[in-house]
């Protein structure tokens, strides 16, 4: 409106406004409107928000700036101005089904289930269905999301129960409540008929319901009188099942209905001056009172079980209401804190807390109060011998905590991937005033982000609250009101409601732990980030806010490096040491990837880049081995993958080359500064006065090193192997003649070079695990390093393994236009799990992590022959890249 436009322009202009500003009450009445703001963010570090003027899906990768929009279901493609944007958006665990629900205020609304492909940005419809108007969906939930990873309070990582009831026959498995008060589950089976299934019942009266039985009718509003309408409401899943219980909470109003009497509320203008007023009607104006928000919420326990014929049922229990302070109800979430160790093999279900805010506008004339109530849910026993699965429900107020000079604004379930000693409620709370600062600057703090200790709310003492900031141009009016943590509880991202504007999507940082953790019980006090590092490591989801946080300049390379070194101590314990050596060097590339993007230093760019790109080539080596061994059959290779082979060797072959070249470089620099000043006594370790490059790496090791030395090996087999071959196998016989040309044109007798390798990888075993495990998170040698690495460049420049005439200097550099014809093709993009030229004709993808290139996915059809095994092998890379990052 104006007279608000120009209240807030008021204290934009000169005298006071320029020393302070001011946030009115309107500025947050937007919480308490029923059209909600949808914001998602998936295991895939995709963010995925209602539009805000269509009816689309739209989304984004965190880690770059492409967006795209979901395919639209067929009554919106028809027919898009009918509907409104989607009000709840919700993506399941392993990102890989999404739900949106659009709302029309003509006609019915559509609920639209999408499945995703192997890109992130590739998703089609796979289910939709119209809800009459009234019955829309209010909130959804996903079953069967697999185990959390935690640190415990001993300092090791840990495995959390299971949350929710199992779901052994069905995938996907969705919870929907309704505007009617009605909770649905929405399936697929795992096996015939694959089509959609829904079990529906009310939760305000006790029912059961199965799959197989006649289901009762939920529809919309069409009758007389008062309507009640859930407004809120939210899902609760227990650790170990909760003994199959599904907890749900919700908030009414009560509204006329709009299908009234006629003759009450018709209006005919041409009725004479002296139309007598009808005799007022007290049911009418008792109905009155009682519209608007109620005051209380109501709980009911849903149970999912299954018959003899493995047939899904679901019972409803209606449970005590909660009463809270009255209407103003803000946000409602369900917390479930984590058994202790010793009751999570008791089948404890830990404790279910119930947290609501509301906000208390008075007489509007200034800023709001707002409450915090806090309850929690636990079964109990009239008689010791009643079963656990049939004790009766209770819930108890824990406490209220009031926030006077602040305004709670947005609240987010506890922080996982921390121990149950650092566990909270995310809690946001914003000013209604404050100081505009006299120097220039672009942003500035108008609230906190704070952790809040469970039950009692206090602001845990072992986080620091993180500030929020918006521009100073919008300060007290751009407010961010709604929030969701990152999937790894890095990043804040919230939804900025502005009364005189657009809504935005902001990001934010989230409270750090102080650092101040007993020694004794946490032995990474030193980096505390390495806690939620080590859970976000072994979960194998994307790791893109961690690398975020880890890449910005506000923490030093140092830490950065000390952060993932102490995650990979904790991770080790959880994990077997391939898979996470893997999933590591992912986390280590993206992160000094990402560092370097955002340096103007060209040289400490390149010190970057060369770290990402040496562990980019850990992980390709690996790749390269396991797609030697699948394609090989004892001494056999599937000659149908020749020629792909062909093109990994091709790749080892030159990769072979770039560390070599490096050995005769480092080695030339000893020399120089030998023959300078021979008699100096520190010329045995001119080594050591500069870093080794970050190449050299995969000297020194054993993870490294033991790849090479496989990789070699993988090459000379494979040239034996088809050297041997008939010529009446003409195919086979081509592939031989270039893999032969490739390897004695190298520079690098690979037959000398192989136990050459593994004689230094017996001495890089010898390492221990705080260099191994350093170097690593560094992607550099460590300073104990220093002498193996010397020693191994020694014995690869004195061996007769190097020509450096064919290593430096190339047959086609001495063609009169050949470097300018060869560099051409080399610059080509090459596939970054072929290892072989992207030929521009199969549908490419591109790494979100790396940025590589790729064609996997397609037939590999090569001279009339097709390999299945080859096919196998690229199915593995389908979903991600070599370096565990997503395809876009």
């Amino acid at each position: 409106p104006a007279k608000l436009r120009s209240m807030v322009s008021s204290s934009k202009g000169k005298g006071k406004a320029e020393t302070s500003w001011t946030s009115g009450w309107w500025e947050y009445h937007a919480l308490l409107d029923q059209t909600q703001h949808p914001i998602v963010w998936s295991s895939t570090s995709t963010i995925f928000s209602a539009h805000p003027a269509q009816p689309l899906v739209t989304a984004r990768h965190f880690s770059s700036s492409k967006q795209f929009v979901l395919q639209s279901p067929g009554p919106i493609l028809s027919s898009p101005a009918s509907y409104e944007p989607p009000t709840v958006i919700s993506v399941s665990p392993a990102s890989d089904w999404l739900f949106a629900y659009f709302p029309s205020a003509e006609i019915d609304g559509v609920g639209c289930l999408w499945q995703r492909g192997a890109p992130t940005d590739v998703w089609r419809v796979k289910e939709w269905w119209t809800l009459s108007r009234g019955a829309g969906i209010v909130t959804a939930s996903w079953l069967g999301g697999t185990r959390e990873w935690t640190v415990n309070d001993a300092g090791s990582v840990t495995r959390l129960p299971p949350r929710g009831p199992a779901t052994p026959t069905s995938n996907p498995t969705l919870i929907l409540v309704t505007e009617t008060g009605w909770v649905t589950v929405c399936y697929l089976r795992q096996y015939p008929p694959l089509s959609l299934k829904m079990i529906s019942c009310p939760l305000t009266e006790p029912g059961l319901v199965g799959e197989i039985q006649p289901h009762p009718m939920e529809q919309g509003t069409t009758r007389t009188g008062n309507v009640k309408i859930c407004t809120r409401a939210a899902i609760g899943l227990a650790y170990n099942g909760m003994y199959a219980s599904i907890l749900i909470a919700t908030r009414s109003r009560v509204l006329p209905s709009p299908f009234r009497d006629s003759s009450l509320s018709s209006m005919n203008l041409a009725l004479p001056l002296n139309l007598e007023m009808p005799s007022s009607e007290p049911e009418l104006a008792i109905e009155w009172e009682n519209w608007g928000e109620e005051s209380s919420i109501e709980l009911c326990e849903v149970r999912l079980d299954f018959d003899a014929n493995h047939s899904m049922v679901i019972s409803a229990s209606p449970l005590p209401p909660v009463h809270g302070p009255g209407t103003g109800l803000t946000n409602l979430i369900f917390i479930s804190a984590p058994p202790s160790p010793l009751d999570a093999i008791e089948n404890s279900q830990g404790t279910v807390y119930l947290a609501a805010s509301y906000l208390d506008f008075g007489d509007y004339s200034s800023v709001p109060k707002s409450n915090l109530v806090l309850h929690s849910l636990a079964r109990v026993a009239e008689k010791k011998d009643i079963p656990k699965e049939v004790r009766l429900w209770t819930c108890r107020h824990e406490t209220t905590r009031s926030f006077t000079e602040s305004v709670l604004t947005f609240m987010s379930s506890s922080v996982s991937g921390t121990t149950s000693g650092t566990s909270g409620l995310v809690a946001g709370t914003l000013n209604s005033s404050g100081t505009l600062p006299r120097e220039k600057t672009q942003e500035i703090a108008i609230g906190v982000t704070r952790v809040l200790r469970l039950p009692d709310l206090t602001d845990h003492e072992l986080w620091e609250p993180a500030p929020i900031m918006v521009s100073i141009e919008n300060a007290g009016r751009d407010l961010p009101l709604h929030a969701v943590l990152s999937y790894n509880n890095s990043v804040l991202l919230c939804t900025t409601l502005s009364s005189l504007g657009p809504s935005r999507i902001t990001l934010h940082g989230l409270p750090k732990l102080t650092g101040r953790l007993p020694i004794s019980s946490y032995p990474t006090s030193s980096s505390p980030l390495a806690l939620g590092l080590a859970a976000s490591i072994l979960s194998g989801t994307s790791t893109a806010d961690v690398s975020h946080i880890l890449a910005l300049p506000s923490v030093s390379l140092n830490e950065a490096s000390d952060a993932l070194y102490h995650a990979l101590a904790l991770g080790e314990n959880g994990q077997d040491r391939g898979t996470l050596t893997l999933r590591a060097l992912g986390l280590v590339l993206e992160t000094y990837r990402m560092r370097a993007l955002k340096l103007d230093s060209q040289a400490e760019r390149n010190i970057l880049e060369a770290r990402w790109q040496t562990a980019l080539e850990m992980c390709s080596l690996a790749s390269c081995n396991a797609a030697f061994e699948d394609c090989k059959d004892g001494d056999e290779f599937d000659l149908d993958a020749v020629w792909q082979l062909v093109g990994l060797s091709s790749w080892i072959v030159a990769f072979v080359e770039k560390l070599l070249k490096a050995c005769v470089l480092a080695s030339n620099v000893d020399v120089s500064r030998e023959l300078k000043d021979p008699l100096s006594s520190d010329v045995a370790l001119s080594m050591f006065d500069t870093q080794p490059p970050s190449t050299l790496l995969h000297l020194a090791h054993p993870y490294a090193l033991s790849n090479i030395q496989a990789a070699v090996s993988n090459v000379i087999r494979f040239k034996n192997k088809i050297g041997s071959l008939s010529a009446s196998e003409e195919n086979s016989q081509i592939a031989k003649n270039v893999l032969v040309d490739l390897i004695d044109c190298s520079g690098v007798d690979l037959s000398a070079l192989e136990p050459l390798l593994s004689e230094l990888l017996v001495e890089a075993k010898k390492f221990g695990v705080e260099e191994t495990r350093r170097s690593l998170a560094q992607c550099e040698p460590v300073g104990l390093m220093r002498p193996h690495i010397r020693n191994a460049v020694s014995k690869v420049t004195s061996a007769p393994v190097v020509d450096k005439s064919r290593l430096f200097i190339k047959p086609f550099k001495l063609m009169d236009g050949g470097p300018q014809l060869f560099d051409g093709r080399k610059d080509r993009d090459k596939d970054v799990i072929s290892k072989g030229i992207i030929s521009g004709r199969g549908q490419g993808v591109i790494c979100l992590r790396c940025g590589g290139h790729s064609e996997v996915g397609g037939n590999s059809i090569t001279g009339g022959h097709t390999s299945k095994v080859w096919q196998a092998w690229e199915r593995m890379w389908a979903k991600h890249c070599v370096c565990g990052g997503d395809w876009t």
